[in-house]
């Protein structure tokens, strides 16, 4: 018997069809023997309509309203899936919120942070020979009050929870069947990466990728935990450290470079910020928000706006600052950083997207060319 930890995204579970499929599997997961926990995300577009909700009353909505607010998507989700698991006749449910399950977290309204889970009430359940349903997204703070977890904040549930439990497996099930070389909706020659390290994942996803959240990966890393992320049909396993060839690239535009001996004193998370230093001055690439914060008292000496960011994650990737650079589009590059698996490039270019396209396929071809070879 395996203790699976699985957990649904919106997309997944936009209509009540498909929640119906998914019953019926995890009652088939439950029935061969298996304790499950599931985690939900809201149902399609909900949290969007919420949002957009709020702030059709409120100029500026309180941030504890907006978790009271935003935490009902996940609870409409869960409610309807414990229903449709009970219904296929195969496995009994019980539905819990974040709060009701024990996730403690943090008193920062919309990004809080999980600091405990209390497990008593959630392994009652599965010893009874329940499968667990769980509003992913939100807890409650030691204060009392409900929270969110922010973007993302569902996977950071689901693998919380595995490693509270010690699960021996946890399942992120979304639309796309994995991790890709590159976002098969610009780059549709991108091929399926069978197989990641938590690092290269991470740097994917702070790189602009919408993959999974660092927090989600930190929790992984730090217990252990492998992450199968992908379709039912499909997946990418996340492991410490894997041996098996990939390369990755991904696009994030809107960035200004600034230099200047000040700089730092304007900056926030929320810009994207990466810091070298020439000649005593402080060089910036930033989000171009960051703008909004200068003003004359800051001394800065150079502005230059309309830069794009490509990341690479994997093998060979350091090769992207020549490639970049060898690209006829492209007007300068700015700044590179490296380190294990992983190369970031600003640059400015006329056409950023096609400058990643064909830097992604020179990689990817030369990838394969080294791995015939090596046959």
């Amino acid at each position: 018997m395996a203790l699976i930890v699985q957990k649904y995204g919106g997309a997944v579970l936009s209509n009540i069809a498909k929640i119906r499929q998914i019953a019926d599997h995890i009652a088939d997961l439950h029935a061969s023997g298996n304790q499950v926990v599931v985690v939900v995300s809201a149902m399609g577009y909900t949290t969007d309509d919420l949002v957009r909700l709020a702030y059709s009353v409120a100029r500026e909505p309180a941030k504890r309203e907006m978790d009271m607010l935003l935490s009902v998507g996940e609870r409409i989700a869960m409610s309807l899936m414990a229903m449709a698991i009970e219904d296929t006749g195969r496995a009994k449910a019980i539905s819990f919120t974040g709060s009701q399950v024990g996730i403690i977290t943090d008193t920062k309204h919309t990004e809080a942070r999980i600091v405990e889970i209390r497990t008593q009430r959630l392994r009652e359940a599965l010893d009874d020979g329940r499968v667990v349903v769980i509003a992913g997204f939100q807890g409650v703070s030691l204060d009392r009050e409900i929270t969110t977890l922010g973007r993302g904040g569902s996977d950071t549930t689901a693998v919380a929870i595995a490693a509270a439990l010690g699960a021996d497996r946890c399942d992120l099930v979304k639309e796309v069947p994995g991790i890709f070389s590159g976002d098969p909706t610009i780059i549709p020659e991108a091929i399926p990466i069978p197989e990641m390290d938590y690092a290269s994942v991470k740097g994917l996803s702070l790189g602009g990728a919408r993959i999974l959240n660092k927090y989600c990966l930190e929790i992984a890393q730090r217990y252990g935990i492998e992450l199968r992320v992908g379709s039912p049909y499909k997946t990418t396993l996340i492991n410490e450290r894997t041996q098996k060839p990939f390369i990755s690239v991904t696009l994030s535009e809107g960035f200004i470079l600034l230099r200047g001996r000040h700089i730092p004193n304007i900056l926030t998370p929320a810009n994207d910020f990466e810091m070298a230093e020439i000649d005593g001055d402080k060089i910036c690439l930033c989000r171009d928000s960051a703008l909004e914060a200068v003003n004359t008292e800051v001394d800065f000496s150079a502005v230059v706006e309309g830069l794009s960011r490509m990341t690479a994650v994997g093998d060979g990737v350091h090769k992207i600052c020549d490639l970049v650079e060898a690209d006829e589009g492209v007007v300068k590059v700015y700044y590179k950083s490296s380190f294990y698996r992983e190369t970031r490039v600003y640059f400015k270019s006329k056409d950023p997207v096609r400058t990643l396209h064909r830097v992604h396929n020179i990689l990817i071809m030369e990838k394969d060319e080294n791995s015939d070879g090596g046959q």
